[in-house]
């Protein structure tokens, strides 16, 4: 029986022990916050040493929720030559999005409508599902997400409230082709806690056998 790779992203991460603990674990990406209202933000200067840190085959994304693009261009050009994925998460429109120097994932609650929205954005490679509110720990609306797969052309990332215990039950409704998981991997806001990050990336292994 074939084995089915989705692909981990362990986001707001922080320190250099928390790279580690998912690296370890087999997570695919990490996920860095430059919204500085989050509890998981990073600063430009704390985050060059920390992409520095992440293996050449694990993915680095930086997740915006509406900054500027010199802002976005000056972090790009600061963990240069390390190449990166740019998460949007704010009210950016197509304009900004095709202006960003780099490979781009849009954020964004499940509707249909914003799904046929940004699929027609030449400028997005890939859609993040979410849950209204990110970054709280609710979960999307898997049900609705199921019932409208089939509308879903580009690769997609599944978000919002993920945990080792659910994970398997939302990947049987949805089958993303990659979950983000932040604060089901956490022992506080901000605080990521290896044992769960390790037990997250073997739930969604055992999935995928």
């Amino acid at each position: 029986m074939s084995e089915t790779i989705v692909r981990v992203k362990i986001c707001g991460i922080r320190t250099a022990e928390s790279i580690d603990a998912a690296v370890s674990a087999g997570a695919h990406a990490i996920g860095f916050v430059r919204a500085p209202s989050s509890p998981r933000f990073v600063s430009r200067e704390d985050l060059v040493p920390l992409v520095q840190r992440v293996p050449p085959f694990v993915c680095v994304v930086l997740v915006y929720r509406d900054s500027g693009i010199d802002e976005i261009t000056l972090d790009l050009r600061a963990i240069a030559p390390r190449a990166a994925i740019v998460q949007l998460h704010g009210h950016e429109d197509e304009a900004f999005a095709s202006s960003v120097p780099a490979t781009i994932i849009r954020a964004l609650p499940w509707s249909a409508e914003g799904v046929r929205r940004w699929q027609a954005c030449g400028a997005i490679k890939a859609l993040l599902l979410d849950a209204p509110d990110p970054g709280s720990g609710v979960t999307a609306p898997w049900e609705e997400i199921a019932a409208g797969r089939a509308s879903i052309e580009l690769p997609f990332v599944l978000a919002g409230g993920l945990d080792a215990e659910n994970v398997a039950r939302a990947l049987t409704l949805t089958r993303p082709e990659a979950v983000d998981v932040s604060s089901g991997v956490e022992s506080s806001p901000g605080v990521k806690d290896s044992s769960k990050i390790a037990a997250f990336c073997k739930a969604v292994r055992r999935w995928g056998r």
